[in-house]
């Protein structure tokens, strides 16, 4: 499948090349290509009726790089064939009313349903589902049936649900009973990301339906509006918001699994001379930090964060772990703010992980500047965020080392629409829950730039959401 460019749309129309029939071709090539990895591999691609986990070779088959490719493009191709083909006013129906199946998943996964079904997979009764919850039966069967028609739990019959690979994913794991004995700690040594599906579903859903007022009264964030506060951090430390910041923790420890080691990939931590200083601004408990000490021993580290994070969980994690790297001076554990001046003026490499997508760009660049100042001439700054893609072809960057958007077969989109969505929401959930955002590469460019800082590099990691972008002083 070779990827057409728009300058070749209008030759492709004239050899009788149809958006319809091309969008159709990509789905059955990208099937075949499925099925000869099937058959080379002698693993199936997972069916919608399985239960997830991750572990399994079906669901390993279905990471691997090169079948996640071709799934991608028959995703994508399958949501704009939708897209042309349905009826435009009903379309736009389904989409503004799209609001009622989060709705939906936040009462299954509130009441606990997918952990009911897991010891039913033969299904049951929505009615004998409604008395272990204290809902009416009919209630429940009608948002499971809704849930089901968006292929989230199976009706098997009428009114009898089972789980499915995707309902199974909102699943924690637990029984029932440990999670009502201890409902704060529900989502407690767990994967993460049932409590990221409730925590969007919940206040995330909530917040988002007051975008439109927090933008016209000129809110940092419409959370603000939705709750009466100033910030999230705020709201969750309030009275009676326990359970929503413990599931904030557990869905933070989520985000930080599926990245797993990328920090080792990408950048050559190996290229730094012995004794090299690494200065992990935001730290936190400068886990990032150990990961990369563990694999580089010679490095030195500075992990910076509030006082209240160095003194509690960064103390204890290194204390746990590899108190020796810190009595021995090989880590140092700073308070810091990073909008006062930097400390550190000997760094080799200012690291900024998944920070910079919590503020608007003046704050980013008031951060960097202060980096800047300290920064000795051959320092490097590396930033580790998501990159947001354009819908459409994107040259003015192109330049840029490492900066390869996929190549993408016409008719769709450059950033995949449907299949590579997950960074348009990623960049929703900052904006409506601290006013933050997710950059392209030339919002990236642009912070760089104003605090004196050059993009030179970006590197993706394998398997990893989040890029590398290497800076230099400009």
């Amino acid at each position: 499948m070779s990827p057409h460019r728009p300058s070749q749309l209008r030759q492709l129309q004239a050899m009788g090349v149809r958006p319809l029939r091309q969008l159709v071709d990509l789905i059955s090539s990208a099937v075949d290509a499925i099925e000869h990895a099937e058959l080379d591999t002698g693993v199936n691609y997972p069916s919608l009726q399985t239960i997830y986990d991750p572990h399994s070779p079906r669901e390993k088959f279905a990471a691997d790089a090169s079948v996640e490719r071709h799934a991608s493009v028959a995703v994508s191709a399958c949501y704009q064939l939708l897209a042309t083909l349905g009826h435009p006013e009903k379309h736009m129906y389904l989409n503004s009313g799209a609001f009622h199946i989060p709705a939906a998943m936040r009462v299954t996964m509130e009441s606990c349903v997918p952990e009911i079904l897991r010891s039913h997979p033969e299904g049951l009764h929505a009615e004998e589902i409604a008395q272990r919850i204290n809902l009416k039966g009919s209630s429940i069967g009608r948002l499971l049936r809704l849930l089901a028609t968006h292929h989230i739990f199976t009706e098997v019959a009428p009114n009898v649900f089972k789980n499915n690979r995707l309902s199974s994913v909102m699943d924690t794991g637990k029984t029932v009973e440990q999670i009502r004995a201890d409902p704060i700690n529900k989502h407690a040594g767990t994967s993460g990301c049932a409590a990221l599906l409730e925590q969007n579903t919940d206040w995330m859903f909530k917040s988002g339906a007051c975008l439109y007022e927090a933008l016209t009264q000129r809110r940092d964030c419409s959370l603000g509006v939705a709750f009466r506060t100033k910030n999230l951090f705020e709201w969750l430390e309030q009275p009676g918001n326990e359970r929503s910041l413990a599931r904030f923790g557990a869905s933070m420890q989520g985000h930080s699994n599926m990245e797993g080691k990328s920090i080792l990939d990408g950048y050559d931590w190996s290229s730094l001379k012995p004794g090299s200083v690494v200065v992990d601004l935001a730290g936190g408990s400068g886990h990032v930090s150990m990961r990369i000490m563990e694999h580089h021993p010679n490095l030195r580290f500075v992990v910076q964060d509030r006082a209240a994070v160095i003194d509690s969980v960064a103390t204890k994690l290194w204390q746990t772990h590899h108190p020796s790297a810190v009595d021995g001076g090989n880590v140092k554990l700073q308070a810091h703010d990073f909008y006062c001046p930097q400390p550190v003026k000997n760094a080799s490499v200012f690291l900024i992980q998944k920070t910079l997508h919590n503020y608007n760009d003046e704050r980013c660049v008031r951060i960097l500047k202060h980096l800047r100042e300290a920064a000795m001439p051959d320092t490097k700054l590396i930033v580790v965020d998501m990159i947001v893609v354009p819908t459409c072809s994107d040259t003015v960057t192109s330049h840029i080392k490492g900066y390869k958007t996929q190549k993408v077969p016409w008719p769709l989109l450059a950033n995949l629409g449907r299949a590579g969505a997950e960074q348009c929401f990623g960049d929703m959930q900052m904006f409506t829950a601290i006013g933050g955002i997710e950059r392209t590469v030339g919002g990236f460019e642009r912070i760089f730039s104003d605090s004196g800082w050059k993009l030179e590099e970006i590197f993706r990691p394998a398997g990893a959401a989040h890029r590398q972008l290497i800076a230099r002083i400009s």
